[in-house]
């Protein structure tokens, strides 16, 4: 349990959290404990969030300074916390809709690969994201058929790499 909460912690933050939607240290814990089934306290969360980020991923915060007295010395103590934790995701959300708008209206791609690719895109974004692209479908299928397109095209890619020539 404990070794995979990093991972859990993670797959929460690429789900649910962008630059409009961010998330304090309590409600990742929340989220652990409702979607998970574990029970873990706020400093769990934050050093699992701090070794993601020492490891690379991008993960945006707010630093607040608070102060508390120490219950046995009574004397005063500030400590940072991290909050408004979000993931930052590869693709901003207008750089998916032209993607997705590019693949909608293009005639190329059979509609089946452009259904599975508009899928594709969406789960590279936040939850939000998703729930606004329900309105979001292809045009119908009678547009010419290729289910060797992206074979095509990697043999091409792989023909240009190598310098070959292609006939």
């Amino acid at each position: 349990g404990k070794k995979v909460i990093i991972l859990y912690i993670l797959q929460i933050l690429r789900k649910y959290t962008d630059l409009n939607h961010t998330m304090t240290q309590q409600q990742i814990a929340e989220k652990l404990r409702s979607d998970y089934g574990l029970d873990v306290n706020r400093s769990t969360v934050r050093r699992n969030v701090t070794d993601l980020i020492d490891a690379g991923y991008d993960i945006q915060y707010t630093e607040v300074v608070r102060t508390h007295t120490d219950r046995k010395t009574g004397e005063k103590e500030e400590n940072t916390v991290y909050t408004n934790l979000y993931f930052e995701h590869e693709f901003t959300e207008p750089e998916l809709h032209m993607l997705i708008d590019g693949l909608l209206f293009s005639r190329s791609v059979p509609y089946k690969q452009r259904k599975q690719l508009i899928d594709k895109l969406g789960k590279l974004s936040s939850a939000y994201f998703n729930q606004r692209m329900n309105h979001v479908h292809c045009m119908s299928a009678d547009s010419p058929q290729n289910p060797e397109l992206f074979h095509t095209i990697d043999i091409l890619d792989e023909a240009i790499t190598a310098g070959k020539q292609v006939e």
